[in-house]
């Protein structure tokens, strides 16, 4: 009957000590290689003219350069914010379910403990 409690203690100081993270909590653990983005690269910015020196066309062909650019380094900004809001979502939700688990594991461990004590408290179970 001891090695069941020690099983069930030893449960119970496993399963405590996580019961109390939450989904803005981190461990201090070595950081893991980021999956690859699926909204493409951030292009670097294009070289633009000194605006000191340009001409009216160097001007006007870089501002076509810049704006495109602008747009589709904005487009991938949107999708990376979706795709971190996507993340934060699925981990706020993996977080409450492992809480829950937990917290069911430290119920049953404790019923359990409950059930060996009144086990072990009755005369007939007692060791001479």
């Amino acid at each position: 009957m001891k090695l069941f409690m020690g099983v069930a203690v030893a449960a119970m100081l496993i399963a405590t000590p996580v019961l109390a993270q939450t989904a803005g909590e981190t461990t201090a653990t070595s950081p893991t290689p980021i999956p690859p983005s699926t909204c493409g690269a951030l292009l670097p910015a294009p070289t633009l003219p000194d605006g000191a020196t340009a001409s009216r066309s160097d001007m006007d062909t870089a501002n076509t350069t810049y704006t495109a650019w602008a747009e589709a380094y904005r487009q991938v900004i949107v999708c990376r914010h979706a795709e971190a809001q996507a993340l934060r979502t699925q981990t706020d939700a993996r977080v409450l379910e492992h809480n829950a688990a937990v917290e069911a594991l430290n119920t049953a461990t404790t019923t359990w403990e409950a059930d060996v004590a009144e086990y072990n408290a009755r005369p007939a179970n007692r060791r001479r």
